[in-house]
């Protein structure tokens, strides 16, 4: 073949996502240079590899000796002005770059219709070959490579730059120094333009930021998250949100809270697991504010933990949260216009010596006395209509769709199309409470002076229906009041939010903030927490003593003998936590891995299953908690529809 000659070959691309993207394209034919064709002073020996703009290959430096790396603008790119100005940005920009652990240029230029520069030839092998050949890496030495990526990436913000493609593959691990070094800077820059063919414009779903996905204005912070994941990657030997489907990791980086089940189950260390979750937090407000304190941060995880440390230092995750919860509105719970307080409001409550709390004289609770009869009902259970509740799901469709999406987990088996086929997987006797329960949602979430209890009951819901399924999965008898208890365990706040809600606003801010478990801040700004204001209403409600159980022990010491229905809410409770099923009030998981629950672990060991049960758990109910549903906002009020303007709404489908 000539001299200048080139050929064709097929180079296939990986595929990239946006919300709106098509099924990615065929693999396009790209020219590519023949070994022996000249740069200027550059002989071409190999190619190496083809990304997203450019082309890079091994080359001889005939002025200087050397093996050289060449990168060149791809040859359908080069008449394309926009292009080869940011092509050309990008040189500029890596012109200015002087970091050890940023692969420098030695020389840019053009030949005829290539633009092209030259790059040290680096000995070594990127992240993305070293977890091929290896799987995941020890964390001690991935603690190395991210300080010296975060200093890479400081130094170029300092100087205005971003670098937008941080993934494993753009992360080279010299042979000889086993230092980090950051390729493909700046070649990312092409991938914020506006293009039909948003497949060719991005680079791997698995470390896009949300906002670049969004395409919204980014910033350094952009960067932070992309080195999150790819670090993520790195230590666990998979994407934050892995997926067969690339629909999946997008989905995963614009709504679902951090994996901290499965860092947990794939061996990365606790104190990464929350550097890793607040690098990748959804808003860029929420994560490190500069790449300073994230070296700190990271300077903290190579320090040694004393040997006994007392319950109170113990180390505490946050809480994962929905990127649709107003963080500043505590995660939803405090309502639109409520000013913050950090004063006590200790109401009508009083605290012995003891530490035994009690109610003076129970004051009307708006949140909650207006549907005792729900409450009373949930508890004591009852056969379902379906013609009323086929009636309920159209003046409620949030209720309606609740029911189909629980069905169409295939939890409670094969299930049929729509409503009806939903109520008949659930059974009516499981689609009545909920209807109960969604009544007493609604319609409690609306009056309180300070709270939203929406997300509350949301958190509750998915207690209440884990708390069954786990008792079914591990094998016990019947529980009929599971639902129920799991439901009510945490009633306490909804009461504690009626008489010392400037109290338990402040506790609710200090877990969320502080990363404090919420039962410290409860004893800091009330005379008691909401266990034992729950179970004091609960026995003055009078009902069933072992839902009165579950509400008093939900956060305490599970009975030896016939645990199984504190356990399972235990369990349940962790769960929804750690999967963001609605938003408890809770700012932190007192837990690292979900096997470290005491509820799980005592269903675990006290299960009738013949196979290994906590392997069984993790096998086949734990993926698909991801996917749980959550109940969805209130579409219509079924009080104007049924009671005219009349403000009593007894629940009459159930009467």
């Amino acid at each position: 073949m000539a001299r200048g000659e080139v050929r064709l070959v097929s180079h296939r691309r990986g595929t990239v996502m946006s919300p709106r993207m098509e099924v990615p394209r065929p693999a396009r034919v790209t020219r590519q240079l023949e070994v022996g064709f000249r740069l200027k002073h550059y002989e071409v020996l190999e190619h190496i590899a083809t990304g997203g703009m450019g082309t890079v290959y091994r080359a001889m430096d005939h002025s200087a000796k050397r093996a050289v790396a060449l990168k060149v603008l791809r040859a359908e790119f080069s008449h394309s002005p926009e292009y080869v100005r940011m092509f050309e940005d990008e040189i500029f920009s890596l012109a200015r770059l002087n970091h050890p652990n940023i692969i420098p240029i030695y020389f840019a230029g053009r030949e005829g219709e290539w633009l092209f520069f030259a790059m040290p030839l680096i000995e070594g092998r990127d992240c993305l070959r070293i977890l091929a050949d290896g799987g995941p890496v020890e964390a001690q030495r991935v603690r190395g490579w991210a300080m010296q990526l975060v200093s890479a990436l400081g130094a170029a913000w300092r100087r205005g730059i971003m670098h937008r493609d941080v993934k494993p593959a753009n992360i080279v691990i010299e042979d000889a120094s086993g230092n980090a070094l950051l390729a493909d800077f700046g070649l990312a820059l092409i991938r914020g333009m506006e293009s039909s063919r948003v497949a060719e414009d991005w680079g791997s779903p698995g470390y896009l930021a949300p906002e670049q996905i969004l395409k919204e204005a980014l910033d350094f912070r952009t960067d932070m998250y992309s080195l999150g994941a790819s670090l993520y990657h790195i230590l666990a030997g998979e994407t934050p949100f892995v997926s067969e489907d690339w629909r999946g990791e997008i989905e995963g980086h614009l709504g679902k809270p951090f994996p901290f089940h499965r860092a947990q189950l794939r061996g990365i260390p606790k104190n990464w697991v929350a550097i890793l979750a607040r690098m990748m937090e959804k808003r860029r407000e929420d994560r490190y504010p500069s790449y300073e304190e994230l070296e700190g941060a990271l300077m903290g995880v190579g320090r040694e933990a004393p040997a006994r440390r007392a319950k109170d230092e113990a180390h505490y995750l946050a809480v994962p949260r929905r990127s649709d919860w107003p963080r500043e509105r505590l995660n939803g719970l405090v309502r639109e216009g409520v000013a913050f307080w950090t004063g006590i409001d200790p109401g009508l409550v009083e605290q012995l010596g003891s530490g035994e709390a009690v109610v003076k004289e129970w004051p009307p609770l708006v949140s909650l006395e207006p549907w005792e009869w729900h409450v009373r009902q949930l508890c004591e259970g009852g056969a379902g209509d379906a013609a009323q509740l086929r009636e309920f799901a159209m003046i409620m469709p949030e209720y309606g769709e609740f029911i189909q999406q629980l069905a169409a987990m295939g939890w409670y088996g094969r299930a049929g199309e729509g409503f009806d086929g939903g109520m008949e997987r659930l059974g009516l006797a499981r689609c009545r409470a909920l209807a109960v329960a969604c009544v007493l949602f609604y319609e409690s979430s609306k009056v309180s002076r300070f709270f939203d209890w929406l997300p509350l009951w949301r958190h509750s819901m998915g207690c209440g229906l884990l708390a069954e399924l786990l008792l079914g999965f591990f094998e016990y008898p019947d529980e009929p009041r599971a639902l129920a208890a799991g439901i009510l365990h945490d009633v306490g706040k909804v009461i504690l939010g009626d008489i010392a809600g400037m109290g338990l606003m402040a506790a609710f801010r200090r877990s969320l903030m502080d990363v404090v478990p919420l039962d410290r801040c409860e004893r800091e700004a009330l005379p008691f927490g909401h266990a034992r204001a729950g179970e004091a209403w609960a026995r003055h409600l009078k009902l069933p003593a072992d839902v009165i159980g579950v509400i008093e022990r939900h956060h305490g010491e599970i009975p030896r003998r016939d645990g199984q229905l504190v356990a399972a809410v235990q369990a349940a409770n962790d769960l929804c936590k750690r999967h963001s099923i609605g938003y408890s009030g809770e700012g932190v998981l007192e837990t690292a891995g979900v096997e470290e629950c005491a509820g799980l672990r005592w269903l675990a060991e006290h299960s009738g299953r013949e196979d290994e049960p906590m392997e069984a758990f993790r096998a086949q109910l734990l993926p698909g908690l991801a996917a749980f549903p959550v109940l969805g906002e209130q579409k219509v009020d079924p009080r104007k529809i049924l009671m005219g303007e009349r403000e009593e709404f007894p629940f009459w489908l159930m009467e």
